[in-house]
Protein backbone atom coordinates (compact mmCIF):
# COMPACT_ATOMS: atom_id res chain seq x y z
CA UNK A 1 0.00 0.00 0.00
CA UNK A 2 2.80 2.44 0.89
CA UNK A 3 4.61 1.62 -2.35
CA UNK A 4 1.42 2.32 -4.32
CA UNK A 5 1.02 5.70 -2.63
CA UNK A 6 4.61 6.62 -3.41
CA UNK A 7 4.12 5.63 -7.05
CA UNK A 8 0.98 7.83 -7.22
CA UNK A 9 2.87 10.77 -5.76
CA UNK A 10 5.77 10.35 -8.16
CA UNK A 11 3.39 10.15 -11.12
CA UNK A 12 1.62 13.32 -9.99
CA UNK A 13 4.96 15.11 -9.65
CA UNK A 14 5.95 14.03 -13.15
CA UNK A 15 2.62 15.25 -14.56
CA UNK A 16 2.86 18.64 -12.83
CA UNK A 17 6.49 19.15 -13.91
CA UNK A 18 5.69 18.11 -17.47
CA UNK A 19 2.78 20.53 -17.65
CA UNK A 20 4.80 23.36 -16.11
CA UNK A 21 7.57 22.85 -18.65
CA UNK A 22 5.69 21.86 -21.76
CA UNK A 23 2.65 24.14 -21.83
CA UNK A 24 4.41 27.53 -21.73
CA UNK A 25 7.01 26.25 -24.19
CA UNK A 26 4.34 25.02 -26.60
CA UNK A 27 2.39 28.25 -26.32
CA UNK A 28 5.57 30.27 -26.84
CA UNK A 29 6.31 28.25 -29.96
CA UNK A 30 3.13 29.59 -31.55
CA UNK A 31 4.27 33.22 -31.26
CA UNK A 32 4.78 35.00 -34.51
CA UNK A 33 1.34 34.32 -36.00
CA UNK A 34 -0.54 36.45 -33.46
CA UNK A 35 -3.99 35.17 -34.38
CA UNK A 36 -6.39 36.85 -31.98
CA UNK A 37 -9.68 35.58 -30.70
CA UNK A 38 -11.87 38.70 -30.32
CA UNK A 39 -13.93 36.95 -27.66
CA UNK A 40 -11.14 35.39 -25.58
CA UNK A 41 -12.44 35.80 -22.05
CA UNK A 42 -10.92 34.16 -18.95
CA UNK A 43 -14.38 34.26 -17.38
CA UNK A 44 -16.27 32.23 -19.98
CA UNK A 45 -13.92 29.33 -20.80
CA UNK A 46 -13.79 27.89 -17.25
CA UNK A 47 -17.61 27.98 -17.10
CA UNK A 48 -17.78 25.84 -20.23
CA UNK A 49 -15.11 23.35 -19.18
CA UNK A 50 -16.39 20.93 -16.49
CA UNK A 51 -14.31 19.81 -13.53
CA UNK A 52 -14.46 16.49 -11.65
CA UNK A 53 -17.07 18.02 -9.34
CA UNK A 54 -19.40 18.62 -12.32
CA UNK A 55 -19.62 14.94 -13.23
CA UNK A 56 -22.37 13.16 -11.33
CA UNK A 57 -21.29 10.86 -8.46
CA UNK A 58 -21.56 7.24 -9.45
CA UNK A 59 -24.53 5.35 -8.03
CA UNK A 60 -23.74 4.00 -4.58
CA UNK A 61 -20.40 5.82 -4.33
CA UNK A 62 -20.95 7.61 -1.02
CA UNK A 63 -17.31 8.71 -0.83
CA UNK A 64 -17.92 11.40 -3.44
CA UNK A 65 -21.51 12.43 -2.65
CA UNK A 66 -21.74 16.21 -2.09
CA UNK A 67 -22.59 17.14 1.47
CA UNK A 68 -22.91 20.18 3.74
CA UNK A 69 -19.54 21.65 4.58
CA UNK A 70 -17.89 20.27 1.42
CA UNK A 71 -15.05 22.65 0.58
CA UNK A 72 -12.35 22.74 -2.05
CA UNK A 73 -10.90 24.54 -5.04
CA UNK A 74 -10.92 23.99 -8.79
CA UNK A 75 -8.62 25.63 -11.31
CA UNK A 76 -8.33 26.41 -15.00
CA UNK A 77 -5.07 27.47 -16.70
CA UNK A 78 -5.11 28.30 -20.41
CA UNK A 79 -2.04 29.09 -22.52
CA UNK A 80 -2.28 30.38 -26.08
CA UNK A 81 -0.30 32.70 -28.32
CA UNK A 82 -2.21 35.81 -27.25
CA UNK A 83 -3.13 35.04 -23.66
CA UNK A 84 -1.78 33.10 -20.72
CA UNK A 85 -4.20 33.11 -17.82
CA UNK A 86 -5.24 31.11 -14.79
CA UNK A 87 -8.37 30.98 -12.70
CA UNK A 88 -8.93 29.63 -9.19
CA UNK A 89 -12.43 28.78 -7.97
CA UNK A 90 -12.79 28.12 -4.25
CA UNK A 91 -16.19 26.69 -3.29
CA UNK A 92 -18.17 25.90 -0.19
CA UNK A 93 -21.33 23.80 0.03
CA UNK A 94 -23.95 25.22 2.39
CA UNK A 95 -26.07 22.09 2.00
CA UNK A 96 -26.38 19.06 -0.26
CA UNK A 97 -28.19 21.24 -2.79
CA UNK A 98 -26.60 24.69 -2.49
CA UNK A 99 -22.99 25.71 -3.12
CA UNK A 100 -21.25 29.09 -3.31
CA UNK A 101 -18.27 29.78 -5.59
CA UNK A 102 -15.89 32.62 -6.41
CA UNK A 103 -14.00 32.65 -9.72
CA UNK A 104 -10.77 34.68 -9.53
CA UNK A 105 -8.90 35.09 -12.86
CA UNK A 106 -5.24 36.08 -13.03
CA UNK A 107 -3.93 37.12 -16.44
CA UNK A 108 -0.22 36.36 -16.61
CA UNK A 109 0.32 37.84 -20.07
CA UNK A 110 -2.10 39.26 -22.62
CA UNK A 111 -0.88 40.44 -26.03
CA UNK A 112 -2.70 42.72 -28.47
CA UNK A 113 -1.18 43.53 -31.88
CA UNK A 114 -1.98 46.64 -33.88
CA UNK A 115 -0.10 46.81 -37.13
CA UNK A 116 3.54 46.10 -36.29
CA UNK A 117 3.23 47.15 -32.64
CA UNK A 118 2.44 44.96 -29.65
CA UNK A 119 0.91 45.81 -26.32
CA UNK A 120 1.25 43.51 -23.32
CA UNK A 121 -0.43 43.52 -19.91
CA UNK A 122 -0.98 41.35 -16.87
CA UNK A 123 -3.03 41.52 -13.69
CA UNK A 124 -6.35 40.65 -12.11
CA UNK A 125 -9.29 39.95 -14.41
CA UNK A 126 -13.02 40.22 -13.70
CA UNK A 127 -14.04 38.29 -10.57
CA UNK A 128 -17.27 36.27 -10.67
CA UNK A 129 -19.47 35.11 -7.78
CA UNK A 130 -21.80 32.13 -8.21
CA UNK A 131 -24.60 30.29 -6.45
CA UNK A 132 -25.28 26.73 -7.60
CA UNK A 133 -28.37 24.66 -6.87
CA UNK A 134 -28.12 20.94 -7.64
CA UNK A 135 -30.63 18.12 -7.41
CA UNK A 136 -30.03 14.38 -7.70
CA UNK A 137 -32.60 13.17 -10.24
CA UNK A 138 -31.77 9.47 -10.05
CA UNK A 139 -28.85 7.15 -9.30
CA UNK A 140 -25.80 8.69 -10.96
CA UNK A 141 -27.72 11.65 -12.44
CA UNK A 142 -27.62 15.29 -11.27
CA UNK A 143 -29.32 18.45 -12.55
CA UNK A 144 -27.94 21.84 -11.53
CA UNK A 145 -28.70 25.50 -12.09
CA UNK A 146 -26.14 28.26 -11.53
CA UNK A 147 -26.55 32.03 -11.37
CA UNK A 148 -23.44 34.20 -11.69
CA UNK A 149 -22.52 37.88 -11.45
CA UNK A 150 -19.27 39.13 -13.00
CA UNK A 151 -17.81 42.25 -11.40
CA UNK A 152 -15.68 44.80 -13.34
CA UNK A 153 -12.54 44.22 -11.24
CA UNK A 154 -10.17 43.96 -14.22
CA UNK A 155 -8.58 47.13 -15.59
CA UNK A 156 -10.50 47.78 -18.81
CA UNK A 157 -8.36 50.84 -19.63
CA UNK A 158 -4.95 49.18 -19.48
CA UNK A 159 -2.62 50.62 -22.14
CA UNK A 160 0.84 49.49 -23.22
CA UNK A 161 2.92 50.87 -26.09
CA UNK A 162 -0.05 53.13 -27.01
CA UNK A 163 -2.24 50.03 -27.50
CA UNK A 164 -5.30 49.21 -25.39
CA UNK A 165 -4.86 45.85 -23.61
CA UNK A 166 -7.98 45.50 -21.43
CA UNK A 167 -7.92 42.99 -18.58
CA UNK A 168 -11.69 43.17 -18.10
CA UNK A 169 -14.86 44.39 -19.79
CA UNK A 170 -15.57 47.24 -17.38
CA UNK A 171 -19.17 46.04 -17.06
CA UNK A 172 -21.39 44.17 -14.64
CA UNK A 173 -22.47 41.01 -16.51
CA UNK A 174 -24.81 38.15 -15.63
CA UNK A 175 -24.80 34.41 -16.37
CA UNK A 176 -27.36 31.64 -16.06
CA UNK A 177 -26.33 28.01 -16.53
CA UNK A 178 -28.39 24.81 -16.64
CA UNK A 179 -26.49 21.53 -16.51
CA UNK A 180 -27.28 17.81 -16.53
CA UNK A 181 -24.71 15.14 -15.64
CA UNK A 182 -24.94 11.36 -15.88
CA UNK A 183 -22.32 8.87 -14.67
CA UNK A 184 -21.65 5.15 -14.72
CA UNK A 185 -18.60 3.41 -13.18
CA UNK A 186 -16.51 3.72 -16.38
CA UNK A 187 -18.25 6.50 -18.32
CA UNK A 188 -19.80 9.89 -17.66
CA UNK A 189 -21.09 12.91 -19.56
CA UNK A 190 -22.10 16.50 -18.84
CA UNK A 191 -24.32 18.74 -21.00
CA UNK A 192 -24.92 22.42 -20.29
CA UNK A 193 -26.43 25.61 -21.69
CA UNK A 194 -25.10 29.02 -20.63
CA UNK A 195 -26.73 32.41 -21.24
CA UNK A 196 -24.66 35.56 -20.80
CA UNK A 197 -26.30 38.98 -20.44
CA UNK A 198 -23.92 41.91 -20.92
CA UNK A 199 -24.32 45.40 -19.50
CA UNK A 200 -23.36 48.61 -21.28
CA UNK A 201 -19.97 50.30 -20.96
CA UNK A 202 -20.10 54.10 -20.73
CA UNK A 203 -17.28 56.46 -21.75
CA UNK A 204 -16.67 59.99 -22.97
CA UNK A 205 -15.47 59.58 -26.57
CA UNK A 206 -13.76 62.98 -26.83
CA UNK A 207 -13.11 63.89 -23.20
CA UNK A 208 -15.10 67.10 -23.54
CA UNK A 209 -18.22 66.14 -21.55
CA UNK A 210 -20.27 67.00 -24.64
CA UNK A 211 -21.19 63.39 -25.36
CA UNK A 212 -21.57 60.09 -23.53
CA UNK A 213 -21.29 56.85 -25.48
CA UNK A 214 -22.59 53.48 -24.27
CA UNK A 215 -21.51 50.30 -26.03
CA UNK A 216 -23.04 46.91 -25.21
CA UNK A 217 -21.52 43.64 -26.34
CA UNK A 218 -23.95 41.12 -27.74
CA UNK A 219 -25.43 38.48 -25.45
CA UNK A 220 -24.16 34.92 -25.74
CA UNK A 221 -25.74 31.45 -25.72
CA UNK A 222 -23.26 28.59 -25.25
CA UNK A 223 -24.11 24.91 -25.53
CA UNK A 224 -21.62 22.19 -24.65
CA UNK A 225 -21.31 18.42 -24.18
CA UNK A 226 -18.37 16.72 -22.45
CA UNK A 227 -17.72 13.02 -21.88
CA UNK A 228 -15.04 10.99 -20.11
CA UNK A 229 -14.11 7.31 -20.39
CA UNK A 230 -12.14 5.38 -17.77
CA UNK A 231 -9.05 3.72 -19.24
CA UNK A 232 -7.94 2.02 -16.02
CA UNK A 233 -8.21 2.57 -12.27
CA UNK A 234 -6.54 6.00 -12.48
CA UNK A 235 -6.67 7.36 -16.03
CA UNK A 236 -9.63 8.96 -17.82
CA UNK A 237 -9.86 10.11 -21.45
CA UNK A 238 -11.95 13.23 -22.10
CA UNK A 239 -13.58 14.78 -25.16
CA UNK A 240 -15.91 17.76 -25.32
CA UNK A 241 -17.43 20.22 -27.78
CA UNK A 242 -18.92 23.69 -27.39
CA UNK A 243 -20.81 26.08 -29.67
CA UNK A 244 -20.98 29.78 -28.79
CA UNK A 245 -23.60 31.94 -30.51
CA UNK A 246 -22.81 35.64 -30.05
CA UNK A 247 -25.32 38.35 -30.91
CA UNK A 248 -24.35 41.66 -32.48
CA UNK A 249 -23.60 44.50 -30.09
CA UNK A 250 -25.12 47.97 -30.02
CA UNK A 251 -23.97 51.51 -29.34
CA UNK A 252 -25.59 54.81 -28.41
CA UNK A 253 -24.17 58.32 -28.08
CA UNK A 254 -26.11 60.95 -26.12
CA UNK A 255 -25.14 64.62 -26.55
CA UNK A 256 -25.52 67.48 -24.05
CA UNK A 257 -25.47 70.28 -26.67
CA UNK A 258 -28.80 69.44 -28.28
CA UNK A 259 -27.42 67.16 -30.98
CA UNK A 260 -29.82 64.24 -31.60
CA UNK A 261 -28.97 60.93 -29.98
CA UNK A 262 -27.14 58.58 -32.33
CA UNK A 263 -27.81 54.83 -32.10
CA UNK A 264 -26.08 52.15 -34.15
CA UNK A 265 -25.49 48.41 -34.40
CA UNK A 266 -22.09 46.77 -34.04
CA UNK A 267 -21.57 43.73 -36.27
CA UNK A 268 -19.54 41.95 -33.61
CA UNK A 269 -21.58 38.74 -33.43
CA UNK A 270 -20.92 35.31 -34.83
CA UNK A 271 -20.61 31.62 -34.04
CA UNK A 272 -17.55 29.73 -32.80
CA UNK A 273 -17.22 25.96 -32.30
CA UNK A 274 -14.43 24.30 -30.32
CA UNK A 275 -13.30 20.79 -29.39
CA UNK A 276 -11.71 19.86 -26.04
CA UNK A 277 -9.62 16.64 -26.06
CA UNK A 278 -7.77 15.74 -22.87
CA UNK A 279 -6.92 13.26 -20.14
CA UNK A 280 -7.05 13.24 -16.35
CA UNK A 281 -5.45 11.25 -13.57
CA UNK A 282 -7.33 10.34 -10.38
CA UNK A 283 -5.06 10.75 -7.39
CA UNK A 284 -7.21 10.76 -4.28
CA UNK A 285 -7.88 14.34 -3.22
CA UNK A 286 -6.10 15.93 -6.21
CA UNK A 287 -7.15 15.37 -9.84
CA UNK A 288 -4.93 16.92 -12.55
CA UNK A 289 -6.20 17.33 -16.12
CA UNK A 290 -4.23 18.13 -19.28
CA UNK A 291 -5.87 18.95 -22.60
CA UNK A 292 -6.47 21.54 -25.30
CA UNK A 293 -9.11 23.83 -26.74
CA UNK A 294 -9.09 23.41 -30.53
CA UNK A 295 -10.99 25.87 -32.76
CA UNK A 296 -13.08 23.97 -35.32
CA UNK A 297 -15.24 26.66 -36.91
CA UNK A 298 -15.30 30.46 -36.70
CA UNK A 299 -17.88 32.65 -38.42
CA UNK A 300 -18.33 36.39 -37.77
CA UNK A 301 -21.17 38.60 -38.94
CA UNK A 302 -18.56 41.15 -40.00
CA UNK A 303 -17.15 39.78 -43.24
CA UNK A 304 -13.88 41.66 -42.72
CA UNK A 305 -13.18 40.18 -39.27
CA UNK A 306 -10.40 37.62 -39.09
CA UNK A 307 -11.54 34.04 -38.53
CA UNK A 308 -8.14 32.95 -37.20
CA UNK A 309 -8.23 31.80 -33.56
CA UNK A 310 -5.46 30.28 -31.48
CA UNK A 311 -5.44 26.75 -30.13
CA UNK A 312 -4.98 26.82 -26.36
CA UNK A 313 -3.39 24.31 -23.99
CA UNK A 314 -5.36 23.66 -20.81
CA UNK A 315 -4.21 22.50 -17.40
CA UNK A 316 -6.79 21.96 -14.70
CA UNK A 317 -6.80 20.52 -11.21
CA UNK A 318 -9.49 19.84 -8.62
CA UNK A 319 -8.73 19.60 -4.91
CA UNK A 320 -11.51 18.47 -2.58
CA UNK A 321 -10.24 17.08 0.77
CA UNK A 322 -11.63 13.68 1.77
CA UNK A 323 -14.14 13.73 -1.10
CA UNK A 324 -12.20 12.52 -4.08
CA UNK A 325 -11.41 8.88 -3.37
CA UNK A 326 -11.94 6.73 -6.42
CA UNK A 327 -12.69 9.57 -8.85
Amino acid sequence: MRMSRWIDRILLLVIVLAVAAAIPAAAQAQEGDHNHDPFADPTVAPMIMPTVTDFAPEAGDTAVQPDKGDVGVTSYFEFSDTQKAGLLTPFYRLSRSLALKARVPLIFNKTVTFGTNEGKASGLGDVTFEAEYSKVRSAGAVFSFTGSVKLPTGDEEKVDNFIAVPLGTGTLDYFAKAQYAKSQPDFGWVASVIFRKNSGYEFDPWGTSVALTTTTSGNQVIGSVFARKRVNAKWWLHLGASADKIADGAGKTVYTDGTPTFEYDMTSGGTVIDLYPGMSYALGKLNPYLGARVPVSTSWNNEFASTDRDMAFIFQFTYRPDRMAGQ
